[in-house]
């Protein structure tokens, strides 16, 4: 079987590499329970674990620690002749012999395989689910399987993890797939690793030993990157890398665009205190026994003024959403795209003032960005959205027309900075204590322009026609 992809149905489900390595687990439980008995020392490495249903905290995992005591007896464990035929039998493989002692990693990231620490990994990680020197043939098995699958492996597998602060969705609906991207309960050890990156769950409060979780929703987007495998010494090691280095970071950029597109899809699906707080590429080596997690960015969003409920009923639009987004980009719709921008980033600022000018940008993309009438920008995108929005109400057009028009004038006011008497004060306090509605609007406008942009392949309108109707 030596040099043949991996085929579990041989030997009663195992493979050559499996029986080796059951043989060689098998004794070095032996010779260990000689020198040590049936207690595992202490681990005392401080990690995040989960206290509570909500709250995970910094502390010293009381996990087995028989890390410490396979390291003590490796010489003795890699003396055994079974250590020897394992060895032998990784070696004379044709997919995994070429990786040992070798540069193994991604254009990101390579590092050495050392195969007396995979196999010594393979073994503590067996031991680690026990308190007792036993070996349990189901954890075996599966422990196995994923060690000679990973070297195997033609790709090294990658997942961006961003935490969703006060997120919820009705549990019947989990996971929610957009096609890469998936909206979940985050497992505890992904949670884990954003908290040790940095990245945090909770945007209200800040501890460095203890943290609030929530459901620990998230988002995950899991992406490859093509293995590499070279000797030490090889001279095109550099440039291997570097080849491959514009690939893998169009690959995390991609994977972060995503998420982007998510919040953008989330906020134009209804009102809500929405946003992520940041974004952590995960990657764990199951061979080597570590993990790495690169805080890509970090946002500071407002704290959740209430909780964001998605429910199944919102799935339906949320992927239509997703669809029409994804229909503006293909077609180089630039000035959607930027009023989406600006609607997206409007959620972010902590200033309402900010807020208002970040939709009046938006509603000018979509209404006034023609040239034609440069006269009362104003009147015209309030006159134009209002009949776009509404072209059988006379009182509701004359209501959309009227809060364009305040939001308007309050916007001109703060951008250009005109001293705040009291006509001044009156006309900004009115667009602030309304602006729940300016955001309705703009939001209705946005997802009706994305319709007609993903139905059509364009996005423009004949004004004149929308309000003054066919000419004879």
């Amino acid at each position: 079987m030596h040099g043949l992809p991996y085929d579990p149905t041989v030997n009663d489900g195992t493979s050559q590499v499996q029986d080796a390595l059951r043989a060689w687990i098998e004794r070095c439980i032996v010779e260990l329970t000689k020198h040590h008995g049936a207690s595992p020392p202490a681990d005392i490495w401080p990690e995040w674990l989960r206290e509570d249903e909500e709250h995970f905290v910094l502390k010293p995992n009381d996990a087995p620690g028989w890390a410490h005591l396979v390291y003590e007896q490796r010489e003795t464990l890699q003396g055994l002749p079974e250590y020897a035929d394992c060895m032998e039998t990784l070696r004379s493989d044709a997919q995994i012999g070429p990786q040992l002692g070798a540069a193994v990693g991604d254009a990101t990231h390579l590092s050495r395989m050392d195969p007396d620490h995979i196999l010594r990994r393979l073994l503590w990680s067996l031991l680690g689910v026990s308190d007792e020197l036993t070996f349990d043939i189901n954890t075996f098995s599966k422990l196995a399987s994923q060690f000679e699958s990973e070297l195997r492996a033609e790709e090294v597998q990658y997942t961006l993890l961003a935490p969703l602060p006060a997120f919820g969705f009705e549990a019947e609906g989990l996971p929610v797939l957009l096609g890469d991207l998936e909206m979940a309960q985050l497992s505890d050890e992904e949670i884990a690793g954003v908290l040790s990156s940095g990245l945090r769950f909770d945007v209200a409060m800040y501890n460095y030993l203890s943290e609030f979780v929530g459901p620990g929703n998230g988002v995950r987007v899991r992406y490859s990157l093509p293995k590499v495998v070279m000797p030490l010494q090889a001279d095109d090691l550099k440039f291997l890398v570097e080849e491959n280095r514009q690939a893998a970071d169009a690959a995390s950029k991609g994977a972060e665009d995503l998420v982007e597109k998510l919040i953008s899809s989330l906020r134009l699906l209804k009102p809500g205190a929405i946003s992520v707080t940041g974004a952590v590429h995960a990657h764990w080596n199951r061979l080597a026994g570590s993990a790495s997690f690169s805080r890509s960015w970090l946002r500071h969003p407002q704290p959740p003024r209430d909780s964001y409920q998605l429910s199944l009923s919102d799935h339906p639009a949320l992927t239509d959403l997703w669809r029409d987004i994804d229909a503006s980009v293909a077609h180089g719709q630039a000035g959607l795209q930027m009023a989406i921008r600006r609607f997206v980033a409007s959620g972010d600022r902590h200033n309402p003032e900010d807020q208002l000018v970040d939709l009046m940008i938006c509603a000018e993309a979509l209404f006034a960005g023609d040239p034609k009438y440069p006269g009362d920008l104003s009147y015209k995108l309030a006159l134009r959205c209002s009949f776009f929005l509404e072209p059988g109400d006379a009182t509701a057009r004359r209501a959309v027309f009227d809060q364009l028009r305040r939001a308007y004038g309050a916007r001109s006011n703060i951008v250009h900075g005109n001293r705040r008497e009291k006509r001044v004060q009156k006309s900004i306090e009115d667009g602030l204590d309304t602006l729940s509605e300016t955001e309705r609007i703009i939001r209705a406008s946005l997802r009706q322009c994305l319709v007609q942009a993903s139905q059509h392949a364009t996005y423009g309108f004949d004004w004149d026609e929308l309000i003054l109707g066919h000419g004879e």
